[in-house]
């Protein structure tokens, strides 16, 4: 809901006691541009839309009840590739922490065998650190590879949907 800082390819918006990095990896080019602020919560199309009233009132009784919010307009983060391409792709790594944190963690873009990814170095809960590889198919069908650990295997996205039943 805060006006987000954006640092390079690394935006960071807080809310109350929570705080959300967003490094964009891909497109290499990216350009980004934060949108909002008084008379911009709800730009779009160079215009500041009007929210519909029944959807304020309802937020509003709704942030009332909670204590929390209203989450709606204010700000956002728009990313753009510098020029067009004919095939544009968008890799962001998303990391929520609390505002003690100060740091996004370490990333490195990988590209390897017709993938694109990154690898993300995370602190554990001993005080050392883990490394998580993620490749994202460039073309064909939808899919890519992981590994957790440094020396770990890189093993394929699942591509069956699991059952749902009794997970509640």
């Amino acid at each position: 809901m805060n006006e987000p800082r954006v640092d390079g390819r690394c935006a960071v918006a807080d809310c109350g006691k929570g705080r959300l990095f967003c490094e964009t990896i891909l497109p290499a080019d990216a350009k980004l541009e934060k949108i909002g602020g008084p008379s911009k919560e709800f730009w779009s199309n160079g215009r500041n839309w009007e929210p519909d009233e029944a959807f304020l009132a309802s937020a509003a009784q709704q942030s009332k009840r909670t204590g929390r919010g209203p989450y709606y307009g204010a700000w956002r983060l728009e990313v753009a590739p510098g020029a067009p391409h004919p095939n544009d792709r968008f890799l962001h790594v998303l990391t929520a922490a609390d505002t003690s944190v100060s740091s996004a963690p370490k990333t490195q873009k990988v590209v390897k065998d017709g993938m694109d990814g990154v690898v993300v170095t995370l602190s554990d809960s001993s005080g050392g650190t883990v490394e998580v590889t993620v490749l994202f198919n460039r073309e064909g069908s939808v899919g890519g590879m992981i590994a957790i650990g440094k020396d770990a295997p890189l093993r394929p996205f699942a591509t069956t949907i699991q059952p749902q039943s009794g997970i509640f």
